[in-house]
């Protein structure tokens, strides 16, 4: 069995700090709810936060054992529901301004973990692409 990188435990860092954001929403009462139409589009109807429970989970054990498919799909992932955050946060401050309530700390933070998953992500793929070249 390979030794996880330090690159690679960030990557899964990352994701688990994806959880509790959702949780925290959960916990202090935020609905879930899409407050107008570009936001339900943005939020896959309401259910973006359900995959991004399930997603994780999903692909930690490829992550941990450094599959290099695990890496492209959830940087593939990662890109599209950063995009998606993005629309949500232009929703939240332009088009429904008030509507969002605390969700707009939590999406702005969801953004943040999202580009470290990306950063990270691709920086282990790269590291370990060139690790099997030199072997």
């Amino acid at each position: 069995m390979n030794k996880i990188t330090n690159k690679t435990l960030m990557v899964i860092l990352a994701l688990e700090g994806l959880m509790p954001g959702i949780f925290i929403g959960l916990e202090k009462g935020y609905p879930f709810e899409p407050q107008s139409t570009l936001n339900t589009i943005a939020t896959l109807g309401g259910n973006r936060h359900i995959l991004a429970i399930i997603i994780p989970l999903i692909l930690i054990p490829l992550i941990a054992k450094q599959i290099r498919g695990g890496f492209l799909a959830l940087i593939i992932i990662v890109s599209f529901t950063g995009v998606l955050t993005v629309i949500t946060l232009i929703d939240l401050l332009f088009v429904t301004p008030g509507s969002g309530g605390f969700g707009l700390p939590i999406a702005a933070v969801m953004l943040i973990i999202q580009i470290f998953i990306l950063i990270f992500s691709y920086r282990a793929r790269k590291e370990m692409i060139e690790s099997k070249r030199h072997n």
